[in-house]
């Protein structure tokens, strides 16, 4: 979808939400801007598991870069995992 579109998903999403769980896959940064952190849950895949973890909007990593960028910029940039970075790494905000 066009990422000018996102607002609207969003809201659509949050219009569902209310009357049943929703669960929503993305590599949309774009979508993400649209969430607060406590919507977001990010799913990791190591040591042979997965696990799922919901940002934490206290968390101090997240105040910082939600300072400086929108949250799909800092998701995108391995701020909170979640996201196939070459070379390993990205950081976690629990």
């Amino acid at each position: 979808l066009h990422q000018g579109l996102m607002p609207l998903v969003a809201d659509l999403l949050r219009v569902l939400a209310r009357r049943t769980t929703v669960l929503v896959t993305t590599h949309s940064p774009a979508l993400v801007d649209q969430l607060e952190p406590s919507d977001v849950a990010v799913v990791t895949k190591a040591d042979g598991g997965t696990s799922v973890e919901r940002l934490n909007p206290e968390a101090t990593s997240i105040r910082e870069a939600l300072d400086v960028m929108r949250l799909g910029d800092a998701w995108m940039n391995g701020f909170f995992g979640g996201l196939p970075i070459l070379g390993g790494g990205g950081g976690t905000c629990k």
